[in-house]
């Protein structure tokens, strides 16, 4: 159950970053090209979308949608009841996303 929620909470991650009407790197859509930690091989290939309304979707196989704020590095996303939090750092058309209390970090690519 605990890998599964980390999963879910990943997914969720990937972002949740509050736009709200805002643009800034994280905007558009980004995919997993690298990911270490538990469950890794399952998260590649995940896309997240950041929208300019605070809206999040994750997109591997089937779609979760959320709401993000993102506060200088801190990301926070909320799936229904479901809260995640990550670092960030974007660099060009590259972002490293470190999922707190977890052993999870993802590589990601804007698509």
């Amino acid at each position: 159950m605990k890998k599964v929620t980390l999963l879910f909470a990943a997914l969720l991650l990937v972002t949740t970053v509050t736009a709200c009407g805002k643009k800034g790197p994280i905007i558009g859509k980004w995919e997993i090209i690298e990911a270490t930690g538990t469950m890794a091989a399952l998260n590649k290939g995940t896309t997240y979308e950041f929208k300019t309304d605070g809206t999040l979707i994750m997109k591997k196989g089937f779609e979760n949608k959320a709401k993000y704020t993102l506060e200088g590095d801190n990301l926070t996303y909320t799936v229904g009841t479901v809260t995640m939090k990550s670092t960030v750092k974007i660099s060009g058309n590259t972002m490293t996303m470190k999922i707190a209390n977890s052993d999870q970090v993802f590589t990601l690519k804007k698509k």
